[in-house]
């Protein structure tokens, strides 16, 4: 019998070494508005699609996926098509795939990710001890072309950096699966080590996956949980205790700016509301888009995923992935489908990387190690 190229060890850790390098390498400009991350995403899609393995019902929403961006293009085509709008296709279309994907063995891609989030933690560490301990910034960046500079600053005296990524969201993005998939695996030293760089890095992003990874072991095992967030708990006070100026109050400050008048949250929900209530059909049209692509009312609005999709693929397209996010079950679904409402994760590798993750936490869980 013929095996998937993707369930054979020998094959399987370079496209997972792919995916796993491409969110870091998403900044880098590889040609227009191709970036290298996107070229590695390309060559992992083309071993994920020569392998394609689903059910009928996987197959039949890859369809549905398909039409729907095709009835969309028709809809919208006439106005000309932003560049964006095939980003938006091309990693929805992928996303479906991905996600409709049965019988993936993920164990090195879990090696690999492992290995690379470790190291891009231990940077950020490396780095703030550097500026603490002598005042120097060594920014981890490449100095090849890239589409945002960098954004390592100092606030307040409090080191900001995101390590490789552009800037820390980016970083606690990356680690999202990870610190799920560690704390169920029960390897407190990694899960630490990495929580202390996403704190170092002050993103009001890690506070909340920090609650929700607690939350998915409290599920699982109170005893487990209390244990565990009792000693959690203590070591994360001594380094507050210690690390007060440096990085406790900022990191506060940041949490809750999130939710005050002129937030990040407002900032990045409202505008949204405005493609919600020009979009009363089922598809997209070109008034939609083109208001979309303007920039809204005032030609600078920032705007989601969760925007981009609905201005490009209508709520049909909308409909179809929010409840592709929940074969990741009802948590990981609710993070993906805060992630759209918040960033622009289907503009780009982040959707496939964390989603390729998630699926290889929940085949953890339903040996033998395979997802479908």
């Amino acid at each position: 019998m013929k095996q998937n190229i993707l369930n054979n060890v020998s094959f399987v850790s370079i496209p997972f070494l792919f995916v796993v390098l491409a969110p870091p390498l998403s900044n880098y400009k590889f040609y227009g508005q191709l970036s290298f991350g996107d070229i590695l995403i390309f060559l992992f899609c083309l071993s994920l699609i020569f392998n394609f393995k689903t059910t009928v019902i996987g197959f039949n929403v890859v369809v549905a996926a398909v039409v729907i961006s095709i009835v969309s293009l028709f809809f919208v085509y006439d106005v000309g098509l932003h560049a964006g709008f095939y980003r938006t296709i091309f990693y929805y279309i992928l996303f479906i795939i991905l996600i409709t994907q049965k019988d993936l063995r993920l164990r090195s891609f879990f090696r690999i990710y492992t290995f690379f989030a470790i190291l891009f933690s231990i940077s950020i560490i490396f780095q703030w001890f550097i500026y603490v301990a002598f005042g120097i910034s060594i920014p981890l960046q490449l100095s090849a072309g890239f589409y945002e500079p960098d954004t390592l600053k100092v606030i307040d005296h409090v080191y900001r950096s995101g390590g490789w990524f552009k800037e820390p969201s980016y970083f606690v993005l990356y680690v999202t699966p990870l610190l799920f998939f560690l704390l169920e695996e029960k390897r407190f030293l990694s899960y630490f080590v990495i929580s202390i760089a996403a704190l170092l890095s002050t993103s009001s992003l890690f506070f909340f996956i920090f609650i929700l990874s607690i939350i998915n072991v409290m599920i699982r095992n109170k005893i487990y949980f209390l244990a565990f967030l009792f000693v959690f708990s203590t070591v994360f006070s001594i380094v507050l205790f210690f690390l007060e100026d440096l990085v406790g109050w900022i990191f506060i400050r940041r949490v809750v700016d999130i939710f005050q008048n002129g937030g990040t949250l407002q900032d990045r929900l409202l505008s949204s509301l405005d493609i919600v209530y020009l979009s009363k059909d089922f598809f997209s049209n070109n008034s939609i888009y083109l208001f979309f692509v303007g920039g809204g009312l005032e030609g600078a609005a920032w705007y989601s995923s969760f925007s981009s999709i609905l201005a490009a693929l209508g709520w049909a397209g909308v409909l179809l992935i929010v409840l592709s996010f929940f074969r990741l079950g009802f948590i990981f679904g609710f993070i993906f489908l805060a992630f759209m409402l918040t960033t622009h994760i289907f503009s780009g590798v982040y959707s496939i990387f964390i989603a390729l993750a998630f699926m290889g936490i929940n085949s953890y869980r339903s040996p033998p190690f395979s997802c479908g």
